[in-house]
């Protein structure tokens, strides 16, 4: 009886790859908790879109060492926090959405909303009909597919045996 050895191949990482994971290492441990609403490319461009366009800001945030990211996504946190308590009083532009979403939030965790949209090397934000297509052309079916606000998706499937 012959043995066989299976070798399993490991696709190459590049550096991309190794910064991304490291990134993600730091600011999990610096923001741990993820309660209630998260984020997306949408949030951002909600919180962020008149003032800086992502691409730009991200040219810059992604070469800042975790401890500047961290005090910018602060700061910044901060702005949107006054904006928010003036949404209280006025009728500003997304007042709905910043007293029903974002301000419901922890100051924290708008913090990480904000560090997660700055921080990544690479960002891929699907459409729904992007995600069924992935989900489906990979073999799953019963795909159901759950948003707030219309991003953010999350998705079940079942893979058959």
């Amino acid at each position: 009886m012959e043995s066989v050895r299976v070798v399993e191949r490991r696709p190459v990482q590049t550096e991309l790859d190794r910064q991304t994971i490291c990134d993600f290492g730091q600011q999990w441990q610096a923001f741990q908790s993820n309660e209630g609403y998260y984020a997306s490319q949408k949030l951002f461009d909600d919180i962020l879109g008149p003032l800086l366009s992502p691409e730009s800001l991200r040219a810059l945030t992604t070469r800042l060492p975790h401890w500047a990211l961290a005090a910018l996504s602060s700061a910044l946190q901060l702005l949107l926090w006054f904006y928010i308590l003036a949404c209280k009083v006025l009728p500003l532009p997304m007042r709905g959405y910043m007293l029903g979403v974002l301000g419901k939030l922890s100051a924290k965790n708008r913090a990480l909303i904000i560090y997660d949209q700055l921080n990544p090397a690479y960002a891929k934000y699907y459409r729904g009909d992007e995600v069924r297509r992935l989900l489906e052309e990979g073999g799953f079916v019963n795909v159901r597919l759950y948003h707030r606000h219309g991003y953010s998706w999350t998705a079940l499937a079942d893979k058959p045996c």
